[in-house]
């Protein structure tokens, strides 16, 4: 069933007392309002947009961007379906190694394991529409084993799921999924003992009479921006926000960070197939994070003669349309100073809007240069080809120039204590019987997958997991 609450249905509502509140309509929102609503649960799932994007609604999103320059806005989308409506349909579950401990990056670790989440890959699977693992790659193929570099399996939604899209008929016409449209939430309000939930306060526009929604166990699956926003701005009763005690909400913002380390020119033609990811050996070796590399053809450019006379050098007659632009991804180190706050500018709600102070750290630019210089002395080693590092790779005097994917990440990050993350291994926020945060903000590192086969993972498993607590 669809409510638009600006039917002033949701008032009529407001007695009833569901399973489940699910504030948060993107993909892990809907996956597990589904999960659920197959055992019989009566969920409310309330998002604040609408059915398609409107200029009113994605304005909430504005915020001030502190550190590196980051459009806090333009990077997800405030309607049904979420940052799903954007989304490239590329797709991979973490690495072992992303849940593991590492010396050098202490809040590398999760406190659940790979296999805790791979028993869900033939659901993931189906909820996605993903095709078979795709592992062509012939930069690197077929070369020597001991290569530093290996061809990760992508998986591609096909065609691209837009959740509000592909669930939209399933939810409007599901007796246990109440659908509340245009509910913006304004606050959290706890019971007297400050140990439980009580309810969810939403309104239609600020002019609106707000609304109450009470449950049995209420979810928080906004983004991670608006996670760690809406809890800090739920201030009422804990001064700090709620899941706040050591001050854990909103640190440790991490993206994606992205960059162009140079440009080579290959021995043998090849396509653009994908990404290339270090190996365990390197990473550990070299004590850096996880990166994928990802090898473009290129046109011409500034580098183009230099390029041209390197391979004429090298390999002989010149041939322009095997140079290739160099593109990295990286994981970004947990860093506590990277981190969502609140500012003093409000929105129409009257609510505070958020800060992003994102911050890179020098274990970021250690792997950055890492990798560069890794690709760089893989090409040559094995005839493959010869690259030219950007001037940041060699010269640290010299600004990296820092690009994002539009992945917010590890703003409640999961943990095995309240000092150092938000929720617990069951995704249930610290201090808080009834309470429970979905979606990549409960990652505890970022890993450098895309993290939408993990949101779905984690979705699935936050659905069993209150599945059994409802039994």
């Amino acid at each position: 069933m669809i409510i638009n609450t600006r039917d002033n249905i949701a008032n009529q509502l407001s007695n009833k007392v569901y399973d489940v509140c699910i504030c948060g309509a993107g993909p892990a929102g809907i996956t597990l309002a589904r999960k659920l609503a197959e055992k019989g649960r009566q969920v409310a799932l309330m998002e604040g947009g609408d059915r398609s994007l409107s200029s009113d609604s994605q304005q909430l999103y504005r915020g001030d961007s502190l550190g590196t320059p980051y459009p806090v806005a333009a990077s997800r989308l405030r309607y049904f379906g979420g940052t799903s409506n954007h989304w490239g349909g590329e797709t991979r579950p973490l690495d072992e190694r992303d849940f593991q401990p590492l010396a050098y990056h202490p809040y590398n670790e999760w406190p659940i394991a790979k296999q805790d989440l791979d028993v869900y890959t033939a659901e993931v699977s189906k909820i996605l529409d993903l095709d078979q693992p795709d592992l062509k790659d012939d930069v690197f193929d077929n070369k020597a084993s001991n290569l530093p570099l290996m061809t990760p399996a992508y998986r591609y939604s096909k065609p691209v799921t837009r959740f509000g899209i592909k669930y939209g008929e399933e939810i409007s016409e599901s007796p246990n999924i109440h659908l509340h449209l245009n509910a913006n939430l304004v606050d959290i309000s706890l019971n007297n003992d400050h140990d439980e939930v009580s309810e969810f306060v939403f309104r239609y526009d600020p002019e609106s009479q707000a609304f109450a929604i009470k449950a049995r166990y209420f979810v928080l699956s906004c983004g991670g921006l608006e996670n760690p926003r809406a809890l800090l701005l739920a201030n009422k009763q804990m001064s700090n926000g709620i899941g706040n005690r050591h001050d854990m909400v909103g640190r440790h913002f991490c993206e994606h960070i992205e960059t162009t380390i140079g440009s080579a020119v290959m021995k043998e033609s090849h396509e653009s197939t994908g990404f290339n990811i270090c190996t365990d050996v390197l990473m550990r070796s070299k004590k850096c994070l996880s990166f994928l590399v990802e090898f473009s053809a290129t046109g011409s450019d500034e580098n183009s003669s230099f390029l041209q006379r390197l391979y004429d050098s090298i390999f002989g007659a010149s041939e322009p349309e095997l140079q290739s632009e160099i593109s990295l991804i990286i994981q970004q180190a947990c860093n506590p100073e990277s981190r969502v706050t609140l500012t003093d500018k409000k929105d129409e709600f009257g609510l505070k809007r958020l800060a992003l102070n994102w911050r890179q750290t020098a274990l970021d630019h250690h792997t950055i240069r890492t990798a560069a210089i890794e690709v760089a002395n893989t090409l040559a080693r094995h005839d493959i080809g010869r690259m030219k590092v950007a001037p940041f790779i060699l010269d640290r005097s010299v600004e990296i120039p820092i690009g994002f994917m539009n992945h917010h990440m590890c703003t409640t990050r999961m943990s095995k204590d309240e000092r150092t993350g938000v929720v617990d291994q069951d995704c249930k926020v610290f201090g808080l019987d009834n309470f429970f945060i979905a979606g990549s903000s409960v990652f505890a590192s970022a890993g450098v997958s895309n993290p939408t086969y993990t949101i779905i993972q984690l979705a699935l498993r936050l659905g069993g997991h209150m599945n059994e607590l409802l039994d």
